[in-house]
Formats: structure tokens, sequence, C-alpha cells
């Protein structure tokens, strides 16, 4: 992660040396990820409110995972600097063990350009040697002009009969830089406060993938999640306050939830829906 955000702030400061154009085709990429450290699973496990042990976390494919997906962005045009993470859609097919090496791959899953913005999802998929597709997991990131940046956080316009809140957590000033420290995404915006204060949320706010995690754990330890897709909305300042995991009383008839991830002044940052584990699709 430290060799991919040098690059990235190296072609932003050398604009000549990144493409003129995208590619007609970009290239996927792999590799086999070694073990990691039984006090880096834990220290991890702790700071997003796991509890099950014996396993990785499913949506610690940050940690071995976004080198991949930063190296497929940097086939194309854009400065990764101005990346903003708009969500991610994890589907979970198995547990990832702690002890066997990871069989890691990553493409890009689609690509629109369109008024001022481009919107990229990469693909991330993690498994063993034996089943190479036991968490897959697509990052929606966007690149946007000025203009298309104000419009570009908007709260859900899903209607909801009734929600029930399945957690509560809140960030902490230095949530950011653990964050970082756990999974080597040292982007300065997210634990540097002069950094913070010059990008475009005015001030250092949490990782994406962060309250991603936190949002999964409280989630998980209601509900056996299957598959879990939440949009980021509105950035987590650090400190935030109080936030609450809530999720619709009544699923759809596919058996989806809805979700959000509401502040203490009840504005929405997160939106998307979870779908618990049935016996037809544990199996």
């Amino acid at each position: 992660m430290l060799k991919a955000w040098s690059r990235a702030y190296a072609r932003s400061w050398l604009p000549f040396v990144r493409p003129a154009e995208n590619p007609s085709q970009f290239h996927d990429l792999a590799a086999i990820h070694s073990p990691l450290p039984i006090d880096l699973v834990r220290a991890y496990t702790d700071w997003s409110g796991g509890q099950e042990e014996g396993v990785l976390p499913p949506h610690m494919f940050a940690q071995w995972g976004l080198p991949l997906a930063l190296q497929v962005i940097e086939q194309s045009k854009y400065d990764l600097v101005d990346i903003i993470n708009q969500g991610v859609h994890m589907r979970c097919n198995g547990p990832l063990p702690l002890d066997a090496p990871l069989v890691v791959r990553a493409s890009l899953h689609s690509m629109r350009e369109e008024q001022g913005r481009a919107d990229l999802d990469v693909r991330i998929v993690t498994g063993t040697k034996q089943r190479h597709d036991l968490v897959e997991a697509t990052l929606h990131t966007t690149f946007l002009s000025p203009a298309a940046r104000r419009a570009a956080l908007r709260q859900s316009r899903v209607h909801v009969e009734a929600w029930r809140t399945v957690g509560v957590w809140r960030a902490e000033p230095d949530d950011g830089f653990q964050f970082a420290v756990l999974t080597g995404d040292f982007n300065p915006i997210h634990w540097i406060d002069a950094m913070g204060r010059k990008s475009a949320f005015g001030r250092t706010v949490l990782q994406g993938l962060g309250l991603f995690a936190r949002s999964y754990e409280c989630l998980q330890k209601e509900i056996s999640v299957h598959e879990l897709d939440l949009r980021f909305l509105r950035p987590i300042p650090l400190p935030s306050g109080e936030l609450q995991v809530q999720v619709s009383v009544d699923p759809d008839a596919e058996g989806w939830h809805q979700l959000r991830v509401i502040d203490g002044d009840s504005r929405v940052r997160a939106a998307g829906r979870v779908l618990p584990y049935r016996s037809e699709n544990k199996a």
C-alpha cells in the first residue's frame, strides 16, 4: 500500500507520467498473499468490533486487496489523489482461513464517464487454492470535477416504513491513523489534519472501508451477513459522535433488508441493503 500511494502521489506531481487516454482494455491482476500475522488480525478484529475467532474478517480485504485495486486504476488517465470511495458491495461465499495463503485477483468491473465524473468499479476476489471466490468485493470509486463533487453527496431516497437499530459505534479522533496502520491505507486526508483541511471534505474523515468494517460488525452481531451493499453518502468526520446502524424491520421479496448509518442529527451517512444467510445459500 505504501508503494501504491507513493506511485499515486508521484503521478499527481508529475502528470506527464500518466496515460493521456484510458486503455482500450484494462489488465487483470493477481497475487498470492502470505498468511497474515495473528497479532495483526487480532488487532484489526478488535478495532472493527469483530468477535469471530479462527477466521479472517471478510472486510479485511482492504489489507491485501487495495494495492492490487490501485494498480488496476493506475492503468487509467485519472489522478489517484482525487479518488473518492463511493461504496462497497461484498458477498461472502465462505470463511477465509487464517493459516492459508490467499489467492487475490483484481479487475476493472465497469467504467462510466459522463457530466464531469468518471465511475470505476473494481472487483477484488479473495480465496484459496482450493476455492478462489470465498469473498467477492466490488469497490465503487469516483473521480469528480469540482461542480460534480458539490452535487455528489445525496441522501438515500428509499422509503422505509420502520427501522430498527442493530448497533451503535463512533469514530474517534485517531481512528483514521489506526485503520491506516492496520491496513496500509495511508491516504493522508484520513489522519493528517492539514491534508484533511485541504481535501474536498475540509477535515480528516474516516476511510470508507473503515465505515464498512464497523457497520458490518454491528450487523453481524444480529444478522449472519451473506451479502452487503453499502454506499457512502456523507463522510464520517473524526471524531464523529454517535452513529447508528439501522435496518428495515421488513425485508423485501428477495430477503434483502434496507440499511442506513445515521448520525446524532439523523443525517444519513451511508445507505444500502443487506442480505442475511438463508438455508439455501449457506450450502
